[in-house]
Formats: C-alpha cells, structure tokens, sequence
C-alpha cells in the first residue's frame, strides 16, 4: 500500500483515478472518509494495491438487468410480474453472496437490504418506493463491479442510475434531490470521458453537451425539457457501451 497527501483541488474521484483504484475500493482503504465525509489539504490517504482482477460473477449482470425490467414493470402496474422478477434476484443474491466475500460486506449488506426493501414495496404495490429499491439495486450493483475486469464499465451503471434518480425525483417535484443527481452526474462523467478510448471525441462532446443541457434544465426547474434531456442521454449512453 501507498500513502498519498492531499493536495489543494483534489477530490476523492481525482485521486482513485490518478492511481488507478476503483473509487469503493479507494474509500474501503480509507474508513474515516465514510466517518466524516470530507478530505482537507495536507490529510493522508492510503492507496490500496492492485485491484482484483478476475471476471465478475454473471449473477451481478442478472441482478441489474432484472431490476431494471422490475422498474418496466412497475410503470405498467404489472405487479405479478414485478413480483415474480423480485424472486429472480433473491435466487441470483443467494447464488452470489458466496462469490463476494472479498469486497467490503458493507457493499453485499447494502444490496441485500435493498432487495429485501423491493421485496416489501412490491408486495405492498407502492410505485414510487419500489422503484426507488429497484434502482438503488443498480448502483450497489456497479459499486461491487468496481471490484471485477468487466467489459461494460461500470461508470455506465452510474449514469443510468443517476439518470432515472433524476426522473424520480422531478416527477415528485424534488428539485434539491434532483439537483444533487445532477452533480453526481458530473462527478462520474468526468472520471469516465478520460477512460474512453481515442477516437471517440465526438461522442464525447455531444454526451457533455447533453450533461449540460441536463443541468441547466435542472437548474431552471424545467420537467419536462430535464425528462426528454435524460431519455436523450440514455441514448447517448448506449452509443457509449457501444464503444467497448
């Protein structure tokens, strides 16, 4: 392990992208940032060693692609469905679990809780809750993939995610929360943008375009311009998938 002194203008995200350390992994090193929240000038941080390096289990995979069909499900109210899909994770979970016992188990903890939390909300039919478990599953999802060599890299997830937070949130007119997805957007788009591959510089500029976009729609407290604005930077991100 390394030591790293922080330095005016660093941010968590710059550092674990400066040494090549998954962000999780990063903060599972450095315990006291969960603690406080914060970094200062002049404060020490431990670089973690190589990350690991085999294939991620499929059942993650499985797990976000049902969750994302259990969110389809929930906006047509088909509820039998939905909860159907929900059994399906819970098997994948079980299947899994044993597969991720060298990752921090606050990360398998945090997804079990949210499974469970879906779980509830579908079989008490709430949509709003439901969908927020269901999403939430994705990004505990792309937190553990932080951990795996994956094709699709997981800042993908994390976009998506954000994406559909900020429909939630504008639907329940929460501009603040939405607000704080948008910056959450920004964060991972600029750690992400300086690990694609060259060649790509125009998707690059019409993906920041849409972020843009995005945040000053946000930021006007426009609904339906942020909502179109999302859909259009879900297209965009399956143009990025296509990239690798």
């Amino acid at each position: 392990m390394q030591r790293y002194i922080v330095k005016p203008w660093d941010t968590l995200f710059s550092i674990s992208h400066r040494f090549g350390v998954p962000y999780t992994q990063f903060l599972a090193a450095n315990p006291q940032i969960l603690r406080h929240n914060y970094i200062t000038v002049g404060q020490i941080m431990t670089i973690p060693g190589v990350p690991i390096s085999v294939a991620a289990p499929e059942q993650l995979e499985s797990i976000e692609s049902i969750a994302e069909d259990v969110m389809d499900d929930i906006d047509k109210q088909d509820w039998n469905n939905a909860s159907d899909k929900v059994a399906l994770i819970k098997s994948n979970f079980a299947e899994l679990e044993p597969m991720i016992q060298a990752i921090p188990v606050n990360l398998s903890y945090n997804l079990n809780n949210a499974i469970l939390n879906l779980e509830e909300e579908v079989a008490l039919q709430n949509t709003y809750e439901s969908r927020v478990q269901a999403n939430r599953i994705t990004l505990y999802i792309s937190y553990i993939l932080d951990y795996y060599k994956t094709e699709i890299p997981a800042n993908i997830s994390r976009l998506k995610y954000s994406g559909r937070e900020i429909i939630l949130n504008v639907e329940n007119n929460n501009w603040s929360s939405a607000a704080d997805n948008m910056d959450f957007i920004n964060v991972v788009w600029k750690n992400f943008k300086t690990k694609l591959p060259g060649g790509h510089d125009r998707d690059i500029n019409e993906f920041s375009q849409i972020v843009d976009s995005l945040g000053q729609f946000i930021k006007n407290k426009d609904s339906v311009q942020t909502i179109i604005t999302v859909n259009d930077m879900f297209d965009k991100i399956e143009t990025l998938k296509g990239i690798f």
